[in-house]
């Protein structure tokens, strides 16, 4: 149990930045575009991810039977300021 806890904590403390448009993934899930710079806590590591909309750009046939097969879900939220954000999920 304390090996789960471990790696959850691991992957909290991942930052993600979209390698084509350098959105970064929030801590709901959602790909927001990055203003200015972001303030981190000093245990947070930085990788390199694919947003929803780069994934669907650059790789259209893999995007699509991903979905088809249900095994990923596209979410959008609109904020209050009327931007749109994306979330990528995979269906379990």
């Amino acid at each position: 149990m304390s090996e789960f806890i471990s790696q959850k904590e691991n992957l909290e403390s991942l930052l993600l930045f979209c390698m084509y448009c350098d959105k970064y993934k929030n801590d709901t899930g959602y790909w927001e575009q990055k203003y200015g710079t972001i303030g981190t806590v000093p245990e947070t590591r930085i990788s390199h991810g694919l947003c929803p909309e780069c994934f669907q750009e650059h790789f259209p046939v893999e995007y699509l039977s991903l979905c088809e097969e249900g095994k990923i879900v596209v979410k959008q939220k609109t904020m209050p300021n009327n931007k749109v954000l994306y979330g990528c999920f995979y269906a379990c």
